[in-house]
């Protein structure tokens, strides 16, 4: 008698059917979808009402400000921690981003010193004792190699080379030696023939030694130890911040209060040249070494009205596209803008805070709402999609 097969138990090695496994992929795939999609609209309830087609600006203030903290963190661990010395010390060139011409130096010694310093073998200035040495180098040549030479107490000294690229030091024909003294460094705003507004500094032999970059200067003020900007991300508005600059190009406070700020048009409309002009010393003869303060805000937050994001839904979400004039720039915490109408503007967030603001004659704002930011208009209670998002 034949023996009957014995049957056997498919464990988990044996092969699963390729069906089961496509199924179990599938619906894999459509979970992950779900949560995904699920979990956005949680984190981000006001999606809805940022526009993809809209324009969209970047807040170069603000970055420009970020890179600014980040580099004074950098500065003050790196001196702290006591690890570069005369002899091999560290050389951060423009390091601030916005003066192109500059760079700073951190050592430490064992004993306080003063360290004299010479930029092309022209003495400039002593920076006063300490062991932590944190030395700021402004007035360097374009296009050329410039030899810094530190000098401390004891005679040691140390030459460090900083090699430059050229930049754009057209002037339009401005005589710069007849308008610079010997001592003095002369700054001018705005190259009329590029339509930009780059602030350009030269000395008495007409060197470019000062090249900050920063939109739209509208006009300056130049004081003993640092510059004055009326400032805007967008040429089309009038409404600036106050920026006050050192030499290094580290912002140093912020205000949306211009009144003293030597102010005017220096775009040139093509037919003729304007210039802003101010001059001012580079070097005391004693500094203290270089500090990184907090930036100062000079402003408060503007009064604002706190909205429901839910009572506007229907108002957002049917809201036509405003056929208005307006225009709009961010910079840091400020909102400037140009609108042909008194309105309220409404500022919602990607996470869902929304508030409106008076539109009126300052033309500026100051929000602490922070993220991404769309933009609508409220004009005789109809509410308007201004198809603008604001980027950090």
């Amino acid at each position: 008698m034949a023996k009957a097969k014995k049957k056997t138990v498919n464990t988990i090695n044996n092969d699963v059917s390729p069906i089961l496994m496509v199924a179990i992929f599938v619906i894999f795939i459509i979970a992950m979808v779900f949560v995904a999609y699920f979990g956005m609209k949680m984190n981000y309830p006001a999606s809805k009402y940022f526009s993809q087609y809209g324009a969209k600006v970047e807040n170069n203030l603000g970055k420009l400000i970020s890179e600014q903290k980040k580099m004074d963190d950098r500065i003050k661990d790196l001196s702290e921690s006591g690890g570069y010395t005369l002899d091999s010390p560290l050389v951060i060139e423009n390091p601030y981003k916005l003066n192109k011409l500059s760079a700073i130096v951190v050592f430490n010694t064992n004993e306080e010193t003063k360290v004299k310093v010479s930029i092309n073998d022209v003495e400039k200035t002593t920076v006063e004792k300490s062991t932590k040495h944190i030395i700021p180098i402004y007035g360097l040549y374009e296009g050329s190699k410039n030899i810094v030479e530190l000098t401390l107490d004891d005679g040691s000294t140390k030459t460090i080379d900083i090699i430059l690229e050229s930049y754009n030091d057209d002037v339009s024909g401005i005589d710069i030696e007849e308008l610079v003294d010997n001592e003095d460094i002369y700054y001018l705003a705005g190259n009329t023939q590029k339509k930009d507004s780059l602030l350009r500094g030269f000395d008495s032999k007409g060197n470019l030694i000062a090249y900050y970059d920063l939109n739209y200067v509208n006009g300056l003020s130049v004081y003993k130890n640092s510059l004055s900007f009326s400032y805007n991300q967008n040429m089309n508005i009038v409404n600036d911040l106050r920026l006050d600059v050192d030499y290094l190009g580290r912002i140093i406070s912020i205000s949306s209060d211009v009144e003293d700020v030597n102010k005017k048009v220096n775009l040139s409309d093509g037919k003729e040249v304007s210039y802003i002009g101010a001059s001012g010393y580079l070097y005391d003869n004693m500094i203290e070494n270089y500090s990184v303060n907090p930036i100062t805000i000079n402003d408060n937050y503007s009064p604002k009205t706190e909205l429901d994001i839910k009572d506007y839904d229907a108002r957002l979400s049917g809201a036509l596209k405003y056929a208005g004039d307006f225009e709009v720039s961010y910079m840091g915490d400020y909102i400037a803008y140009k609108s042909e109408k008194e309105a309220e503007l409404i500022v919602i967030s990607i996470n869902g805070n929304i508030a409106s603001y008076k539109i009126n004659n300052n033309g500026i704002i100051r929000t602490n709402i922070s993220g991404q930011k769309a933009l609508y208009i409220n004009v005789d209670g109809i509410v308007y999609n201004l198809s603008i998002t604001l980027i950090d």
